[in-house]
């Protein structure tokens, strides 16, 4: 215990010198002012659109469980949720195309083998499709010119996700902080964990 308030208050010292030297104090406490400025601005903002995102999501999700018909997309805006689904699933969506009507999608196309079937599964999930005809040409490796160049990154085709949404973001940080604080609250060396 003793040792922890030693080294808080070693932190402390070096701290008042570090912003009160008469050399360069002032220039160092204006460059932490203008961060903490830019921090907490940029908190404000995450924490805005992570509630405004929360707030759609619940709305969205209270509106389809309202929903009592099925939904009877028109074939193009159909079409569109296939093809935004196609771009979370394969490495070359561009070298797929897309067809819908009356529920109906017929998928055609060059395909990685190893992507196939998570791509006919990928659809048939998507709101409104009643069944998939698969017209996927399947491919071991890139040996066509559909299928080669950049794909997505490795995290992308595994499934993880690349970036989190601000609803999510807002969540975590929120346990974050309530560990924090909960740490705080607690004295000594659990507390500091």
């Amino acid at each position: 215990m003793d040792a922890l308030r030693s080294v808080g208050a070693a932190s402390l010292g070096a701290a008042f010198a570090y912003f009160l030297d008469p050399k360069s104090g002032r220039r160092r406490r204006a460059v932490a002012g203008e961060e903490l400025g830019r921090a907490a601005r940029g908190a404000v903002r995450g924490v805005g659109l992570g509630w405004r995102d929360l707030s759609h999501r619940v709305h969205g999700a209270v509106a389809r469980a309202r929903r009592v018909r099925p939904d009877d997309a028109e074939d193009d805006v159909l079409a569109a949720r296939v093809r935004a689904s196609l771009g979370r699933a394969c490495s070359h969506p561009h070298a797929l195309s897309v067809r819908c009507e009356g529920g109906t999608v017929e998928l055609a196309g060059a395909v990685l083998e190893a992507e196939a079937d998570p791509i006919v599964a990928r659809v048939r999930a998507v709101r409104g499709v009643d069944e998939v005809q698969d017209h996927l040409v399947r491919h071991l490796t890139a040996d066509v010119a559909a299928l080669q160049g950049a794909g997505p990154s490795r995290r992308a085709a595994r499934g993880l996700p690349v970036s989190w949404s601000p609803s999510t973001r807002l969540l975590v940080g929120g346990a974050g902080a309530l560990l924090v604080a909960s740490g705080a609250l607690r004295r000594g060396l659990g507390g500091a964990a």
